[in-house]
C-alpha cells in the first residue's frame, strides 16, 4: 500500500540539548525521550507488526473506516492522500480526522460504536465464508521466520488493534503458516479488550502505537532490552513506537514510514530478505 502523502508531523522539543518527541494520540498527552540506537552484535529477538507488516491487511482496514463512513455519508470514499492518516494510529484517531476534514455530522463515539458494529459483521462473514484471502500474508514471511529460528532468535508479533479483531488475522494467519502460531512466535500481544457498557476491558487505545508501551511490554515479556531487539514495520506510527521504545526499526518501503515523516529514523527495507541482509 505505497503511499506519498504527508501524514501529521512529529513534535520534537529538546531539553538540556536532548530530543523528545510529544505524542497527544489516544488522548494521551506524554513526553518520549528520542535516544540514539543501533542493532546490537549479540541480537536476541526480533519483533514484527501485524498489520501491513506480517499479513497485507491494511486495505480490509481502510476499507473497515469508508463502510462505517458511509452511515453518515453514503457516497464517503477516502482520497488517496487520506490513507496515511488512517493507517497505524488509533480507530479513534482514524476516525477523528475523517469527520474532522469531510465535516460529517457525527461524534467520535457514535463513529466509534458504528465502527466496531461494521468490523464485527464483515469479520463474521469472513469467518462464515471461510475467506482464506481477506488477509494474505506477506511475500516472504514463512522463509524469514524459519531463517530467525535457525539463528535463535525470539520473535514477537505486535498489533494495536483489539483482540477480537487481532484473532480473526492470527487464526489466518496460523492457517497460512500451516502450524501453530506458538510454534513460531515466543510472543504475541494485542491491543487488548474493548471496553462497553457492563464489559470489563484493558487499556486499549491509550497505550497504543505510535505509544512505546506494546513493544516495551513484549520486549520485556521476552527479557530482551535495549539493541539487543529490532523492530520490523510499515507504518510512521509503529516505526515510532519501536524507535521510543529504544530498538532499531526496519521500515517498509512500500507502507506509510516514508509519508508519515519518520524515514529518518528507520533502516529502509524493501523485503524480508533485506532485513536478513542488515542483520548479518
Amino acid at each position: 500500500m505505497r503511499q506519498t502523502a504527508k501524514a501529521k508531523p512529529m513534535k520534537t522539543e529538546f531539553y538540556n540539548g536532548q530530543e523528545y518527541v510529544r505524542l497527544t494520540d489516544g488522548g494521551v498527552d506524554a513526553l518520549y525521550r528520542l535516544s540514539p540506537v543501533s542493532p546490537a552484535k549479540d541480537l536476541q529477538a526480533v519483533l514484527i507488526d501485524l498489520d501491513g507488516t506480517t499479513l497485507d491487511s491494511e486495505r480490509f482496514w481502510v476499507r473497515m473506516i469508508e463502510l462505517s463512513m458511509r452511515a453518515f455519508r453514503a457516497d464517503f470514499t477516502l482520497a488517496p492522500e487520506d490513507i496515511a492518516h488512517v493507517v497505524g494510529y488509533t480507530t479513534r484517531e482514524h476516525l477523528r480526522y475523517c469527520i474532522q476534514k469531510y465535516g460529517l455530522p457525527v461524534s467520535e463515539g457514535e463513529a466509534d460504536s458504528i465502527y466496531h458494529t461494521v468490523v464485527e459483521r464483515e469479520l463474521a462473514n469472513i469467518k462464515r465464508n471461510k475467506d482464506a484471502g481477506a488477509f494474505p500474508i506477506r511475500r516472504g514471511l514463512p522463509a524469514f521466520l524459519t531463517e530467525l529460528k535457525r539463528r535463535g532468535l525470539k520473535i514477537g508479533l505486535v498489533t494495536s488493534g483489539l483482540l477480537y479483531k487481532a484473532e480473526a488475522e492470527l487464526a489466518s494467519l496460523e492457517a497460512q503458516l500451516g502450524q501453530p502460531l506458538s510454534k513460531v512466535y515466543d510472543a504475541v500481544i494485542t491491543g487488548g479488550v474493548r471496553k462497553t457498557c457492563g464489559r470489563y476491558g484493558t487499556l486499549g487505545e491509550l497505550a497504543a502505537k505510535p505509544h512505546p508501551w506494546l513493544y516495551a511490554e513484549i520486549a520485556a515479556s521476552l527479557n530482551v532490552t535495549g539493541g539487543r531487539a529490532v523492530v520490523v514495520e510499515d507504518s510512521a506510527s509503529g516505526a515510532i513506537a519501536g524507535r521510543l521504545a529504544g530498538f532499531p526499526v526496519f521500515g517498509f518501503s512500500d507502507g506509510t514510514v516514508f509519508s508519515g515523516g519518520v524515514g529518518d529514523w528507520v533502516i529502509k527495507v524493501d523485503t524480508f530478505d533485506d532485513v536478513l541482509r542488515f542483520l548479518r
